[in-house]
């Protein structure tokens, strides 16, 4: 994820760095909720959103304007792709 991230967002070397700590953690969030969740999917869910925001909030504070920008245009397509597949 942080490759296709510093590829569409251009990220510095720096940023590059940040993105990658920042999606690594994420990850292991992710992981970690579905170990602890036995099998609820909606736990699983409502800790994956919870996630999902966490991880917004802190690659917003790594990016400028113009990548922010772009980073919500990106989010914008994987929910239109993923509305069209029926999810």
């Amino acid at each position: 994820r942080s490759q296709m991230l510093t590829q569409k967002l251009r990220l510095t070397a720096d940023q590059q760095k940040e993105v990658y700590n920042i999606c690594l953690q994420n990850a292991q969030k992710n992981a970690a909720a579905r170990n602890n969740a036995s099998g609820d999917k909606e736990a699983i869910r409502n800790a994956r959103k919870q996630n999902q925001e966490s991880f917004d909030k802190n690659l917003s504070a790594v990016l400028n304007a113009n990548q922010k920008a772009k980073y919500e245009q990106l989010k914008q397509e994987q929910l239109e792709r993923r509305q069209q597949r029926g999810r």
